[in-house]
């Protein structure tokens, strides 16, 4: 056998063993910012931080997560509570009943900031998506609702696609 020869069985072999290392010890995923909250039989991610008189809940957008808020939930703080969340299915929250529509979407969030003990009435900030979602809570809680600050939200009366 060659030195070449040896010296490419040599690169090979420890290509391979550099390879299964890594896929043998995935990265570990990281723990959840705020708390778990059981809505019976699944959990929502609520991520609530700050303090204050008011408490300001942050939806996400379509494809986003709690963590899209991070940066204006962290500067919302120093003046009201902030609280924001994974919708059943993302992040960390797990898959809770299916469809999953506005109306259940809006039930599961007024439902877990109620079982943690956050107060309202809340003002309600959605983008996009999550426009749609504060609109539908809006409507179905009104008793719970403040104000609504909408960002980038379609209208109810559009179209999708």
């Amino acid at each position: 056998m060659s030195w070449r020869s040896i010296q490419s069985a040599f690169w090979i072999a420890a290509l391979v063993a550099a390879t299964a290392s890594t896929a043998q010890s995935p990265a570990p995923t990281p723990a959840p910012l705020g708390k778990m909250v059981d809505l019976g039989g699944y959990r929502i991610h609520l991520y609530c931080t700050g303090s204050g008189k008011q408490t300001v809940m942050l939806s996400p957008g379509g494809g986003d997560f709690s963590f899209a808020w991070y940066l204006v939930q962290q500067r919302l703080q120093n003046s009201a509570r902030v609280c924001s969340y994974d919708r059943g299915g993302s992040a960390w929250s797990d898959p809770g009943p299916q469809p999953l529509t506005l109306r259940q979407e809006a039930y599961e969030l007024e439902l877990a900031l109620k079982l943690s003990g956050e107060k309202g009435p809340y003002i309600l900030a959605g983008h996009s998506i999550g426009g749609l979602v504060v609109r539908t809570f809006a409507e179905g809680y009104p008793d719970e609702t403040s104000g609504i600050v909408l960002v980038d939200a379609p209208s109810p009366d559009g179209t999708m696609g």
